[in-house]
């Protein structure tokens, strides 16, 4: 019987080692590629819409777009 026990503990112990080995290179690879995030820069969004009649035809242009402004 204890000769029964003596491989089962040695895959265990491979497994376990195994186990190791992937949170290591999982650690590895996440400190390298994964690294912290910097905002460098904050950037204030103000959406603009306004119209403007013209006199002749006395039609309403109605123009809409983005002010982008960093701060």
């Amino acid at each position: 019987m204890l000769l029964l026990m003596l491989p089962a503990s040695m895959i265990k112990s491979i497994l376990k080692e195994r186990e190791n080995q992937n949170l290591a290179a999982v650690a590895e690879e996440s400190e390298k590629w994964a690294g912290s995030q910097e905002i460098n820069e904050s950037i204030l969004t103000i959406p603009i819409s306004y119209s403007k009649m013209e006199r002749e035809t006395e039609r309403i242009i109605v123009k809409n777009g983005t002010y982008y402004l960093r701060i």
